[in-house]
């Protein structure tokens, strides 16, 4: 199994280390790395389809890299992080999570409830 680069690996954060601001993205180690929002995520709602994120600025402090969304900040930490995979995408709702009180939610949990808010509303 590919690890992650030893200078990287004081980077990583357990379960138990997660904070309460910002995304955290799931490596391949079943660790994270913290993402600070520098602009607000919003999810925009797409009728039948279902929603996507707009391009929000983020920050990633332990690579010191600044992101155009976060899509892109997910990019540099697979590169980063996971250097031994071919290719460096991945599904944000499935691979990032906010931590809301004791409950860490994945971004695709997060937008199922934002559309079920919107759909009682329409």
């Amino acid at each position: 199994m590919m690890r992650t680069p030893e200078a990287l690996k004081s980077s990583l954060i357990t379960r138990d280390g997660l904070r309460t601001q910002g995304v955290q993205v799931l490596t391949n180690e079943g660790s994270f790395v913290s993402v600070k929002l520098i602009d607000a995520l919003q999810l925009q709602l797409r009728g039948t389809k279902l929603g996507n994120l707009r391009p929000a600025k983020c920050r990633i402090d332990s690579i010191d890299k600044e992101a155009v969304s976060l899509n892109h900040a997910y990019r540099l930490i697979s590169e980063s992080f996971e250097p031994w995979r071919i290719a460096h995408s991945g599904n944000v709702f499935q691979k990032c999570f906010h931590l809301r009180g004791q409950n860490l939610l994945s971004l695709g949990r997060l937008r199922d409830e934002k559309e079920a808010e919107a759909e009682k509303y329409l």
